[in-house]
């Protein structure tokens, strides 16, 4: 996800999403490639290239709403968080390769 910051869009990542991507990487690929993704991430998170947003009680309670409204689409409830967060920050663009996130009106990239 991406937040606008006037010229430039500050990169963000979910606490949630992290947790999937990690996860996702240990069971497809390896543990140790997990790890060393993990390790990466955090070093970009110290530095400041990247923002991790933790979901807090008010990001999980509006992506529970976000989940109760669409129930003709098969959001996950990570999703939804991505969703809350989105709102909140005002960020429009979003790096996944979900298409839920065009149900959502956010562009995605790749």
């Amino acid at each position: 996800m991406y937040e606008k910051k006037s010229q430039w869009q500050e990169i963000l990542i979910t606490d949630y999403i992290l947790d999937e991507l990690v996860t996702r990487i240990r069971q497809k690929i390896h543990h140790v490639k997990a790890v060393q993704i993990l390790n990466a991430l955090m070093k970009l998170v110290e530095k400041n290239a990247i923002r991790l947003v933790w979901i807090d009680e008010r990001y999980f309670s509006r992506a529970k709403e976000i989940f109760e409204r669409y129930k003709d689409q098969d959001f996950s409830f990570t999703d939804c968080t991505s969703f809350a967060v989105c709102q909140e920050k005002e960020a429009h663009d979003a790096f996944s390769l979900d298409k839920h996130f065009d149900v959502f009106r956010l562009t995605r990239y790749p």
